[in-house]
């Protein structure tokens, strides 16, 4: 230290002024204990003696040490003189204020002589605005208002630093009251003055001089003022005075920056966010500055320009293509009568929308309304398709679960917590800009989700539910490409118009110039997805199949390195497509493990899900397999309404069967992984559950060939107290060697009374019978069926449908076997005791029998029926064809 003391302040040598303030004076000073030098902030000495002054000297001491914040200046100590005044210190900050470098500007640009290396840089004044403004953000996250923001309380440090500095006026949002005003205060004094409120004119908000308390909105116009004075580098308003302003401050006309200097290079998006934060009614303005923190970073990322293309009305019958009443079912797969059907009316545009796209819409809920969605990506040629192929957006009540982004029908995002309220008008929009998907309502960012596979379709629509929402047009813009324009943005939108080649051919193109980056592995991904699309739209079954081989190849490149995940979600995609779910499986398992604890893991875990929601309406084969997969490998992401909805109506909707019982709510989970693991015939899962569930036991019993295991089961029933469910098993066994063997001793050795514990009667009576008639003895089962009525034995879900029909074979002749078993219906999915009805009547056996489980219990059917029709040869031929399918199971 070589500066001459000006005296001392405890530990503190003081050195020079640095500035005076309000109430206050900072220093420089020497910190003899900590040898450095700091700043040190002290009441003005003709202020020492008021209390008021004091008190709020404090204050914004104490506010400023709870703040933590990289734009924030910290407080290093917080004392007092001898005399008992309070002062603290800070961290030396060597540069100047916003204020210097605005005016320094300002001069230069009378002269023509632009020389400031910051004032001369709009985005460099942008960037420390940005900084200022994330700062604040963060205060009124805290619940403080600073309430004193103008450029002179901007520090631009020397080495790039960004600090807001004098929080003299600082207050919680809880303490602030009523503003009291100096009413000769000029336009360039601070309020600040001993006993009265605060700020400084030319910054304050209309509000706050009408006697409003301040708020978030009150110091949002402050940062309005700010960067209106950066972009302009002047003031919006001249106030000569607080009693002038309020007579005037309803005819101030607010001229944009763009017009105060129109020789200054303004960006128009800048101009218009100052003007928004300048809004005379609050209302009007940002609801908070994290909005505007927003709309600044997406100017600085570039984000396009938009420029209106088409208005859709609702009433303009040749704006759409398509207009009709459609039918919209979930979860059609997993029930005979889908849990939730709809009519929906449903419009989808005429004109296509490539590239960016922006959609603008108001709406209005009316009373008990479901909500409105709207449509974009969808497709061409996709128009009639179940689910609808493509994006949409649905904003329903809160009864209706507030908000939800859709794929294909699927949601993908959701927020109960926003939701329409009746009478009130809304403003939508979404803007769709490369991969990145955002919505907002009123402003209010509901989503901003990343799709990882590239937007293909450009029509856009509307699903309306009801008569109770009001969505008159919908305003459409598309968007230049970013000023930072991502270099797989070219192929994406070559993609989207249909030019699949031109798009291949640039994804390549960028895949070899930017090898080992980001943008290359993304580009090698597109491009193996490109190759599918090709190969969906070829007709020739040879070009497909060299098209997908061409993908797996392509998709190979990504192996080994920061994207191998996408290798095997890419892959998944080709057996998607060549209808390989086995592979497809094995390929989203696979990317799974391998994206454990991965960036990317979140990536194929949403295709997983997609994938779960979308075989849900059509394949039910493929939906317990998904399902399965995702059970076992990411429990942790199936906790979302959504899924824990389709989860609950999966385990309502398996088919009931004696080897499972009810287990508590809280084991159900595990429940449905041992029975859908049974129904896959995937022996190796069971087996990690046989020690802690018994249902795994039996499920794994049920799935071995019965030749090795019969001697066993039929010594357990000997036992004084045997399962239920191994007799069961016992039963289903014997009939089987029955079959192969009608002079077996099994039948005679059984015990005469086998207890099936809860078992229900019919479903014993069924095996009881099936036993006789593969006995031939056919008396002993026709007592059995005299015992319920002839109107319960055609019932095509009772136990006793397909024993019965077998008897009437061997009894009434096949006419009359026959047209016992055509009274069923024609459901998709029939119940096991219907499969033989449904053979015999001429229906695809592969369509009826996806599962392992169904194919045995149809064999034992047909050999049964074989029996009953004296033809044994075919009877046998049937079981052993069902155990060499048990082993394979258990062999693959």
């Amino acid at each position: 230290m070589n500066q001459e003391s000006l005296g001392n302040i405890g530990q503190y040598a003081l050195l020079r002024c640095l500035g005076r303030g309000g109430m206050g004076e900072v220093f420089l000073a020497y910190d003899a204990s900590c040898k450095r030098e700091v700043a040190l902030k002290r009441i003005r000495s003709d202020l020492k003696n008021n209390q008021t002054i004091r008190t709020r000297f404090l204050s914004e001491a104490l506010i400023a040490a709870k703040l933590s914040h990289p734009s924030i200046i910290p407080i290093h100590t917080i004392d007092q003189e001898e005399d008992g005044t309070p002062f603290y210190t800070m961290p030396y900050i060597e540069g100047e204020t916003l204020r210097a470098i605005l005016h320094k500007s300002r001069l230069e640009e009378k002269t023509g002589h632009i020389a400031h290396p910051i004032g001369s840089s709009i985005p460099m004044l942008v960037r420390i605005f940005l900084n200022a403004c994330q700062a604040i953000a963060y205060c009124h996250n805290r619940g403080i208002l600073h309430r004193d923001l103008k450029p002179e309380n901007i520090l631009v440090g020397k080495f790039g630093e960004t600090m807001i500095v004098d929080w003299g006026l600082a207050q919680y949002i809880e303490d602030v009251g009523a503003e009291e005003f100096d009413e000769q205060v000029q336009e360039d004094e601070s309020l600040t003055r001993p006993g009265k409120v605060v700020g400084t004119l030319a910054y304050i908000a209309p509000e706050r001089a009408l006697h409003q308390p301040a708020s978030i909105l009150s110091d949002l116009y402050s940062l309005g003022v700010i960067l209106y004075q950066i972009l302009a580098l002047r003031v919006p308003f001249q106030r000569r005075d607080i009693k002038s302003f309020r007579r005037v401050m309803h005819r101030e006309q607010l001229i944009t920056p763009l017009e105060a200097d129109p020789y200054r290079d303004i960006p128009r998006e800048l101009s218009e966010i100052a003007c928004k934060c300048l809004a005379f009614d609050k209302s009007q303005r940002f609801s908070s500055v994290s909005l505007l923190i927003a709309n600044i970073e997406q100017y600085l990322e570039g984000f396009p320009e938009w420029m209106p293309v088409a208005s859709l009305r609702i009433d303009k019958k040749t704006d759409w293509e398509f207009q009709e009443h459609v039918l919209l079912a979930k979860h059609q797969a997993l029930s005979e009568i889908p849990e939730e059907m709809e009519w929906v009316s449903m419009m989808l545009s005429k004109s296509a929308f490539w590239g960016n796209l922006k959609i603008e819409a108001q709406c209005t809920l009316v009373d008990k309304s479901a909500g409105v969605e709207v449509l974009f990506g969808v497709p061409d040629g996709n128009l009639h398709k179940r689910p609808i192929e493509g994006w949409g957006l649905k904003l329903g009540s809160a009864q209706r679960l507030g908000c939800t982004l859709f794929r294909n029908q699927i949601e993908v995002q959701s927020r109960p917590d926003i939701f329409l309220e009746t009478g009130r008008l809304y403003h939508l929009r979404i803007e769709v800009v490369q991969a990145k998907i955002c919505a907002f309502l009123d402003d209010i960012q509901l989503f901003d989700y990343i799709n990882p596979l590239p937007i293909i379709g450009n029509h856009i629509g509307i699903i309306s539910r009801d008569e109770g929402s009001i969505l008159h047009q919908l305003n459409v813009f598309v968007g230049s490409h970013n000023a930072l324009v991502n270099c797989l943005a070219i192929p994406d939108a070559f993609l989207a118009k249909g030019y699949d080649l031109d798009a291949l051919e640039e994804y390549r193109r960028i895949a070899y110039c930017f090898r080992g980056r980001t943008e290359g592995r993304e580009a090698l991904f597109r491009a193996g997805v490109t190759l599918v699309d090709l190969a969906k739209k070829r007709e020739s079954d040879i070009e497909r199949t060299t098209l997908l081989e061409e993908a797996l190849e392509q998709f190979s490149t990504l192996s080994g390195g920061p994207a191998a995940p996408l290798e095997y979600l890419g892959k998944s995609l080709v057996y998607k497509e060549s209808q390989d779910l086995l592979e497809e499986n094995k390929c989203l398992e696979l990317a799974l493990r391998k994206a454990h604890q991965h960036p990317l893991r979140s990536t194929v875990a949403a295709q997983v899900l997609f994938r779960l929601h979308e075989a849900a309406y059509y394949s039910r084969f493929e939906t317990y397999a998904i399902a399965l997969l995702a059970l076992q490998q990411i429990p942790d992401l199936l906790e979302a309404s959504a899924h824990q909805d389709f989860f609950i109506s999966l385990y309502r909707h398996l088919e009931p069967l004696p080897l499972f019982c009810k287990l508590p709510q809280q084991e159900e989970r595990q429940d449905l992984t041992i029975q859908l693991a049974f129904w896959l015939a995937k022996p190796y899962i069971l087996e990690g559950f046989k020690t802690d569930y018994p249902s795994a036991v039996f499920a794994l019993e049920a799935l071995r060939p019965p030749t090795e295991g019969l001697g066993a089961l039929w010594q357990l029933a000997q036992t004084s107290s045997p399962n239920p469910l191994s007799m069961w098993l016992l039963m289903k066994a014997t009939i089987d060697e029955t079959l192969l063997n009608p002079e077996q001793p099994w039948l005679t050795s059984l015990p005469s009374q086998i207890s099936f514990g809860s078992i229900l009667h019919a479903e014993i009576d069924s095996l009881w019978s099936q036993l006789y008639l593969a006995k031939k003895a056919f008396s002993q089962a026709e007592q059995i069926f005299q015992c319920y009525e002839k109107k319960d034995l055609e019932q095509e879900k009772h136990p006793l449908f397909v024993p019965y029909g077998c008897w009437l074979r061997y009894a009434k002749g096949e006419a009359s076997a026959l047209h016992h078993f055509s009274d069923i219906s024609t459901t998709i999915y029939p119940p096991i005791s219907a499969l033989l009805a449904h053979v015999l009547l001429g229906r695809s056996e592969n369509k009826i029998t996806p599962f392992l489980w169904q194919k045995v219990e149809l064999a034992r059917q047909r050999a049964l029926y074989y029996r009953c029709s004296e033809n044994d040869k075919k009877a046998v031929s049937e079981i052993q064809q069902l155990r060499k399918e048990l082993h394979q199971c258990l062999n693959p």
